[in-house]
């Protein structure tokens, strides 16, 4: 009897090693924020970049801008204005739809790749495009002396006819690869115009090449923040020392807090986000690997403190990947007025995984952002959150049920064809609908029958649908079929 009681007790012991070990062995990067490294830049004016970027050497009047590749990674270019750097939420401010975009170029140093153009604009908080168009510039155009010029028209593609445009964006990517480019080279731009069917050219304040500063960040190292994706209204020469770094006295902790500045008589501010990025991919992003994992965790523990006002929002997304599918997420948000968090309880949240898939993760991406609560815009400069650890806990953990958001929320049917619904104790303010690599394909605000209905241009596969309640965030796999 003694020697079954003394196996079972060994078998357990086995069974809670093999799990703490399969969540402890993995290469979590300073996910405690003890190390914090420098990172100095120069910077195109009104434009956020990832990769490297410099002022066109050959220009004379320095009034282009260079986007190089390497064989580790390529670069993106992005015009995001006054907004959260959301581009496809629209960036700059304009006045009219357009109907042609002009932009002068130099590929001849661009090798085999081929460089990639995204243009966009949209209307208010409608989040679907009015306009949404890719195009090409290919390798070999222009050279030193001379640039090539390329006009592309604009196509109207939203279901509301003359809607006009208020607000645009623009991103330039260097190479058509997802990870690498094909070689070792780089492409200047020097001109980019907007104008519409009466010829009327658009402003160009906001998409001028010639104005250059300096900044100096200081941010947790193996991760990235937006003080590195910084953009205000500053002239050549000027330097831009920033930190998210905040010392309670005992350690070092990540602050994510709206910044103001008032820089040459005009206000700005700098939204609050970080993303891991120890793979150090050119362009990370987390719908991206960002870092290695191995393990599959039943939830996340993060231990912050913080004052949410004006309903802003703290949210923290953790996505796990096998290759380039998302098999794993979770999701913690929180949306409050005049809260303050004191940090003596961490926050728990689970992880939903992928159903009837027994693979392990091969990498992950988390983010930590300060939003409004709508997730679009930036928050009051008032509100702010001190992230001091994040811990993935063992799979299976039994989480506390009041910090357990799934238990009061569930969606039918699935699989789903058209149209899902939702049985919820809590009002659901908002969702956003996740594909298999993590894009947001589809967001907005339930019916007033509490479902969403599922665009027809949405193909059949996996999906992550992530809901904002009062209390939080729920995440839930949807399948979709045709």
């Amino acid at each position: 009897m003694h020697y079954f009681k003394n196996l079972k007790l060994l078998l357990l012991f086995w069974a809670l090693l093999v799990v703490s070990t399969a969540t402890k062995a993995q290469n979590i990067p300073n996910f405690d924020f003890s190390t914090w490294v420098n990172t100095s830049s120069r910077n195109l004016n009104n434009w956020s970049y990832q990769g490297k970027i410099d002022k066109d050497s050959v220009d004379p009047n320095n009034l282009g801008v260079t986007l190089f590749n390497d064989t580790s990674g390529f670069t993106s270019l992005y015009q995001i204005g006054r907004r959260f750097p959301d581009y496809y939420n629209g960036g700059f401010p304009i006045s009219g739809t357009p109907n042609n975009l002009k932009i002068s170029y130099r590929t001849d140093k661009l090798l085999s790749d081929t460089a990639l153009v995204l243009f966009g604009c949209t209307r208010g908080a409608d989040t679907m495009p009015i306009i949404l168009q890719q195009f090409f510039l290919f390798p070999g155009q222009g050279n030193s002396s001379t640039q090539a010029t390329a006009n592309f028209s604009l196509t109207y593609s939203h279901p509301i006819a003359a809607l006009v445009a208020d607000s645009a964006f623009i991103v330039i990517y260097s190479s058509l690869r997802n990870k690498k480019p094909n070689s070792s080279g780089n492409i200047s731009i020097s001109n980019i115009e907007l104008s519409n069917v009466q010829g009327f050219i658009q402003d160009k304040s906001n998409l001028r090449l010639d104005e250059w500063y300096t900044s100096t960040i200081e941010h947790p190292q193996n991760w990235i923040t937006s003080h590195l994706a910084y953009y205000n209204n500053k002239k050549d020469n000027q330097v831009i020392t920033l930190s998210s770094k905040f010392f309670d006295g005992s350690k070092n902790i990540l602050e994510l807090k709206t910044q103001p500045l008032s820089v040459n008589n005009e206000k700005d501010t700098i939204a609050a986000w970080a993303l891991t990025n120890s793979l150090q991919n050119p362009n990370p992003s987390i719908d991206k690997p960002t870092f290695s994992f191995s393990g599959k965790p039943g939830a996340m523990e993060i231990n912050w403190t913080g004052f949410l006002s004006n309903d802003d929002r703290f949210t923290a997304t953790v996505n796990f990947f096998r290759g380039d599918t998302i098999i794993g997420s979770g999701t913690f948000s929180k949306s409050a007025s005049n809260y303050n968090h004191s940090g003596a309880i961490p926050t728990i949240e689970n992880i939903e995984w992928l159903p009837n898939y027994n693979e392990m993760p091969e990498y992950a991406s988390a983010k930590l952002w300060l939003t409004d609560s709508s997730f679009s815009k930036q928050s009051t400069t008032s509100s702010f959150v001190r992230i001091s650890k994040i811990t993935f806990l063992p799979y299976g953990l039994n989480i506390n049920k009041k910090q357990n958001r799934n238990q009061v929320l569930s969606i039918h049917p699935i699989p789903a064809a058209d149209r899902v619904f939702i049985n919820s104790t809590e009002i659901v303010k908002r969702f956003q609908l996740v594909n298999s690599i993590g894009n947001t394909v589809w967001e907005g605000i339930p019916l007033d029958d509490n479902s969403i209905r599922i665009p027809e241009s949405l193909p059949a596969g996996n999906y992550w649908l992530r809901m904002a309640l009062s209390s939080g965030t729920v995440t839930k796999y949807l399948q979709i079929i045709r």
